[in-house]
């Protein structure tokens, strides 16, 4: 899975290379994501709040597989959670927004500035380092 934006039916997610519109709020599907590993969205964020002293800017920590970086909040109507493992590269557009390559080489393209993501990223590939290091 490479990422999971909102859109005006539900929720888009664009796995290998396909999107798939899925009638669920952005929440209540990774809530779902979740469950399969035997927490909730708000036990994760809790737990690693307090493990790790992160306390803004948290990661969506799923799996080995999936650790998500969310670009506005969740209740915003551009709301965007990117996989930090499938992202390729990052790079700034002429008009000050922001593509996002994916290893699978499919391009979104955010409406954020790029120093924005970029350090979201980053952040996010800190705290997994961080996260691999105590296992």
């Amino acid at each position: 899975m490479q990422c999971i934006m909102k859109s005006a039916e539900g929720i888009l997610i664009y796995h290998e290379g396909k999107k798939k519109t899925v009638k669920k709020g952005l929440k209540q599907y990774l809530n779902e994501l979740l469950l399969t590993e035997y927490s909730t969205y708000e036990g994760r964020l809790e737990a690693i709040k307090r493990r790790h002293k992160i306390y803004r800017n948290i990661p969506i920590y799923i799996n080995d597989q999936y650790c998500f970086y969310t670009i506005h909040s969740l209740r915003h109507r551009d709301a965007v959670c990117i996989n930090y493992h499938a992202v390729l590269s990052i790079r700034q557009t002429k008009n000050n927004a922001t593509e996002v390559i994916f290893k699978s080489l499919n391009m979104i393209t955010l409406n954020v500035p790029y120093a924005y993501v970029l350090r979201k990223h980053m952040r996010t590939g800190m705290f997994i380092k961080q996260h691999l290091k105590e296992h």
